[in-house]
């Protein structure tokens, strides 16, 4: 029992998200004008400053606005205002970005919850070799959401993540995804078979060749 709740526990990390939609923000289009980007006289210079460079096309500024809208940093928490800004950056290749906007497709927050869209996103920031996406994807593999059930894919991806996880002796610190992701790599291995396993880590050898670490 406790087994299952810790493999139930890694599966939820893959998913886990900072922030939670409520009745004020409902779902729209990430690429939809809305007006809380609009700042008045009476805001702070820095956030001023920080909107202006996004609106000219910053890529770090619009993540970094899209996260204070996401957490309500210094604004009024808006997901819809933090998808447009996060969208922006992702779309300029901010993988930091693209793993938010998987993260806000697949929970509903400020976009029509959309799978598939999901998956985009989560894969392009996991092609980049981003371990918390990577983590995302093998689970959207191995549920089967967005994607057909793999659990040759899920073994991959998860074996990627995994290879991202950092040993940290602070038992209380709060289980990683590339910790999740490793945990849920051993549990669909045990059924799994022979032939699978050494499909999915062939697939982990191409990858890596094709994405070689940076030294």
């Amino acid at each position: 029992m406790r087994y299952l709740l810790i493999i139930l526990t890694s599966l939820f990390l893959c998913f886990s998200t900072s922030a939670f939609s409520d009745d004020s923000n409902t779902a729209k289009n990430p690429g939809e004008d809305t007006n809380k980007s609009q700042v008045t006289s009476n805001v702070d210079p820095a956030l001023k400053e920080l909107t202006a460079k996004a609106e000219a096309g910053d890529r770090k500024a619009q993540y970094d606005l899209g996260l204070k809208y996401d957490h309500g940093e210094g604004v009024p928490q808006d997901y819809k205002e933090a998808a447009k800004w996060y969208l922006k950056a992702a779309q300029q290749g901010d993988v930091r970005a693209q793993y938010n906007m998987g993260d806000m497709y697949y929970h509903g927050e400020g976009v029509t919850q959309d799978y598939g869209q999901a998956m985009k996103w989560f894969l392009k920031a996991a092609e980049q070799d981003d371990g918390d996406a990577q983590c995302s994807l093998g689970a959207l593999y191995y549920k089967g959401e967005g994607v057909p059930q793999d659990d040759v894919k899920a073994y991959m991806w998860f074996s990627l993540s995994a290879s991202h996880e950092k040993i940290d002796e602070d038992m209380n610190k709060e289980m990683s995804k590339p910790e999740a992701a490793r945990l849920l790599r051993e549990y669909i291995e045990e059924t799994m078979t022979p032939e699978q396993i050494a499909e999915a880590k062939k697939l982990v050898e191409e990858w890596l060749a094709k994405h070689p670490k940076e030294k």
